[in-house]
């Protein structure tokens, strides 16, 4: 079967029997359009062409574009997924991306609010304040 035509398929029935929104399913294409850009680059056009080395070098050929980690992950998640319905309809031998290692997901620091801000903030939750005690308490003054 032509690449084309089982990336549409697994397409039809991502769509079919997950209830994605939109938006996934257009993530699911573009991830498996680098891997088919990969297989055309080597003249694979058949999913006969799959393999272990094949996705393995797709994922290298992925990771030394610059892409950010996360679009990694979810690239790799998402030929993983193809390559496991590949397997289940019986159009491959084998699923060939169980030996995909997912990329470590950045580790990030949480963002600190810089004094200005935290002063506006703390302002903003005085006046808020006064206007909370003021309607409960109408007839108080300061």
């Amino acid at each position: 079967m032509e690449i084309s035509r089982a990336i549409d398929a697994y397409l039809d029935w991502r769509a079919s029997k997950r209830d994605l929104a939109e938006h996934s399913l257009k993530s699911y294409s573009a991830d498996l359009a680098s891997l088919r850009r990969h297989l055309d680059s080597k003249a694979h056009s058949d999913i006969s062409a799959l393999s272990s080395e094949v996705l393995r070098e797709w994922l290298w050929d992925e990771s030394s574009s610059g892409l950010s980690p996360t679009t990694l992950r979810r690239r790799v998640s998402s030929v993983r997924g193809f390559t496991k319905y590949l397997h289940q309809q019986g159009l491959v031998s084998a699923d060939y991306g169980v030996v995909l290692h997912q990329p470590k997901a950045p580790k990030r620091l949480p963002r600190v609010l810089s004094d200005e801000n935290l002063n506006d903030l703390f302002e903003t939750l005085l006046a808020l304040d006064a206007v909370c005690v003021a309607h409960v308490y109408p007839n108080r003054r300061a």
